[in-house]
């Protein structure tokens, strides 16, 4: 079986990053080495400290950027496993979580990342809402582009030639990294056994506002990759792009009645619609900010990480003899 890596990221949030490890520790099957890379907080390394003797190696990376790209960047460089698998400091996965990545990455060889099913924590109106419209399962004879890295893993010789996330991207980091996978000549494979519960946005304001940032990153990607998939034309040079365009503007009414469809009863299909709507209209605004902030400034630079700002914490646990 393949080793595998987890790699967290959590910046001041260590009451979740002991939840994640406690539930992970619970189970059967561990990760064969534990990587947490922090934002700089004062709990952080007390809780890395109660693990320590739980996983065979425990390191801690501290650095003060809290762009997720930088922080993943920083933690490649200590998995040596076969695999690395990632998570969010609020997700749970549930059981046989690793055992699943461990199997899925041994059967298949092309296979260059395997991710999975996330639930939201609660059965909440809203979070069964965002189950539907944030994390839906890929439809089945669908290709797969990408697939969300709170409940995904690499195998480390993919990762070796994709090379490292692109720090430029504040938000849709994983999708610019699949991207690139799948033009290395690797495969996305869903398993839906291998499934996490996370703790989605709690007010229709916050999944507005996540909304409106992956618009405003989805426009950042493509504007990097304009061969990507991409729901508007880049030009309307044709007739071909202008039904693209009236079709994305079109889509803001229909669409969000597709996603509501997948609520168990008529009640909460009637009572999703018109929130939906504006879910979708949200996510078109972010565009329409992004792409004319492009227009304005360029494209973002790139911006240094300074080393001597790191930190590096690593213990191994004393195996019996």
């Amino acid at each position: 079986m393949p080793t595998v890596t987890l790699l967290v990221c959590s910046s001041g949030r260590a009451p979740l990053l002991d939840r994640l490890l406690g539930t992970i520790a619970s189970d059967g099957d561990l990760p064969d080495e534990l990587v947490v890379v922090n934002g700089r907080d004062g709990e952080t390394p007390a809780v890395m400290e109660r693990y320590a003797t739980v996983f065979q190696r425990v390191v801690l990376v501290v650095h003060p950027n809290r762009n997720l790209a930088t922080l993943r960047n920083l933690g490649l460089p200590y998995c040596s496993g076969d695999v690395v698998a990632m998570t969010d400091d609020d997700a749970v996965p549930e059981h046989g979580w690793v055992a699943h990545i461990r199997s899925a990455h041994q059967e298949d060889d092309k296979t260059g990342a395997v991710g999975g099913a996330v639930r939201g924590l609660n059965d909440r109106f809203l979070s069964r809402l965002a189950d539907a419209v944030v994390f839906p399962d890929p439809r089945p004879g669908r290709p797969m582009h990408t697939l969300p890295t709170v409940n995904m893993s690499y195998k480390r010789s993919a990762m070796r030639e994709v090379g490292e996330f692109d720090p430029r991207l504040f938000r849709g980091e994983d999708v610019d990294y699949n991207w690139r996978l799948l033009q290395a000549g690797c495969d996305i494979r869903f398993e839906p056994e291998m499934r996490v519960r996370h703790e989605h946005r709690t007010t229709l304001r916050g999944l507005y506002q996540q909304q409106y940032m992956y618009g405003r990153a989805y426009v950042l990607v493509r504007a990097k990759w304009p061969e990507m998939y991409c729901v508007y034309p880049h030009r309307l040079n044709s007739p071909r792009a202008w039904a693209k365009a009236l079709h994305c503007v079109l889509a803001i009414v229909y669409q969000p009645w597709g996603v509501a469809s997948h609520l168990p009863s008529p009640s909460e299909r009637l009572a999703a619609y018109p929130l939906l709507v504006v879910h979708h209209l949200v996510w078109k605004l972010g565009m329409l900010r992004q792409a004319a902030e492009i227009r304005m400034k360029g494209e973002p630079e790139l911006a240094g990480t300074d080393a001597a700002d790191i930190t590096v914490w690593e213990k191994r646990a004393r195996l019996p003899v």
